[in-house]
């Protein structure tokens, strides 16, 4: 493709993101999918293109001097801020030939050179580190001096991490394995059994992976399910289990021993993990859809698990490296609907965690509407229950200096380089 036609491309993809935004990265992949002669090399460069463009979006409309730009004066201006194209190169390839953009109007060549003179020291803190104006108090509130550096990490590009399965090799075989493939991986910082890959592949290819080696899991959500202490003797429940990856690792964990039930409201995300569960030999887990109109099973299983995982839905903040157009997506409304089921969630997994077990709640947010204010409202509600020291669980099954501050545990991409997750841990009293 030529550096037109690259450019051009770069500008459907993101308007069929504007024009469908809950499709997400659907959107890339139906594109390319549709378009199978493009080669490796340009699709990096449009997506790479496309992304960029996506998590600099604010931060480009305000250079701009526009609050709604085109998704095609976005890709422009990303190649002239960011990429650091010149204007006249711009004009070049914005021919209008076949396959290149149409030639520049005069309302974009003016935003566009009016862009490049505009002092980005005027630039209001919400808009250079990418946060929706509504939720920068929230994150001012958290964490005070700090939110401007902890968002900017936000809007970095993640890596890929991978949890080892326990099952089948240990960390030092897998990395031999994939490094014997031509990747590059290291240790992860903080989980035991995590790598964590330079560069970008397509894992489906390598043999690792197929051979259950290894599954894909950011080193946070590695550390949650870590954090469960899933004992093979135990029986324990995934409660919002989605694709099965917090399932995976707390199997590993027991060595395939215990019991684990998987559950999920959707038959949809539960399939997901069925082939996962399959490559990584796993046969402790048993999945269930609770459906909404029968609640026979939960009834009938009340004060039955050692543990109960509540991987609550949630605002996704903490992962918005790996998903930088959610943020543009969630309003006010959703946050009200993610705390009223996060509530629900949290008083269906007490109900289901037997005497002396824990309940553990985890999401990947970093509202502390979201955490911090979700169990103090649960324990205030359930006095049968009491706060437990993540710290004193860390040491117990980690061993290593523990990373957090205060009872619960709070991770985020500039203090740990991980997804931002939210840990607390809970224990119901013994009954008398």
């Amino acid at each position: 493709m030529t550096p037109g036609a690259r450019l051009q491309a770069a500008v459907e993809v993101l308007s069929a993101m504007v024009a469908d935004p809950a499709a997400g990265d659907g959107v890339v992949r139906s594109y390319f999918r549709m378009r199978r002669y493009i080669g490796s090399g340009d699709r990096r460069d449009i997506s790479g293109r496309l992304w960029r463009t996506v998590r600099h979006r604010s931060r480009l409309s305000w250079q701009l001097d526009q609050d709604q730009p085109s998704p095609r004066l976005l890709i422009l201006g990303d190649s002239l801020l960011n990429e650091g194209q010149e204007l006249a190169t711009l004009d070049g390839l914005c021919s209008g030939d076949t396959y290149a953009p149409a030639p520049l109007d005069e309302t974009e060549r003016s935003a566009l050179s009016d862009a490049s003179a505009r002092a980005i020291d005027d630039m209001p803190a919400h808009v250079a580190t990418e946060c929706p104006d509504w939720l920068w108090p929230y994150f001012t509130d958290l964490f005070g001096d700090q939110a401007e550096t902890e968002l900017s990490a936000l809007s970095e590009e993640a890596p890929v991490d991978l949890r080892v399965n326990t099952l089948k090799t240990d960390r030092a075989t897998a990395k031999a394995a994939l490094e014997a493939e031509g990747l590059t991986v290291e240790n992860t910082g903080f989980a035991p059994y995590g790598l964590r890959m330079s560069g970008r592949t397509v894992l489906g290819n390598s043999k690792a992976f197929t051979d259950g080696f290894i599954e894909v899991q950011d080193e946070g959500s590695q550390l949650a399910a870590a954090l469960v202490d899933a004992r093979p003797e135990q029986d324990v429940l995934d409660l919002c289990a989605g694709g099965g990856g917090k399932t995976l690792a707390m199997a590993a964990a027991m060595g395939g021993h215990g019991r684990i039930v998987a559950t999920d409201n959707e038959a949809r995300r539960l399939n997901r993990a069925k082939p996962r569960l399959k490559r990584a030999g796993v046969y402790s887990v048993t999945t269930r859809v609770l459906e909404p109109d029968n609640t026979n099973w939960l009834h009938k299983k009340r004060k039955s698990f050692d543990r109960v995982l509540v991987d609550a839905p949630c605002s996704g903040t903490g992962a918005w490296r790996r998903s930088p157009d959610a943020r543009w997506r969630f309003t006010p409304k959703d946050l009200s609907r993610y705390i009223e089921a996060q509530d629900s969630l949290l008083t269906q997994g007490g109900r289901m965690t037997k005497p002396g077990g824990r309940l553990v709640y985890v999401t990947c947010s970093l509202l502390r509407q979201e955490n911090e204010d979700r169990i103090e409202h649960f324990l205030e509600r359930h006095e049968h229950f009491r706060g437990v020291s993540v710290a004193d669980i860390w040491k117990a099954v980690l061993g290593t200096r523990y990373p957090g501050r205060g009872k619960f545990l709070r991770l985020s991409p500039r203090r740990h380089q991980t997804d931002g997750f939210f840990i607390a841990i809970l224990q119901r009293k013994v009954e008398g």
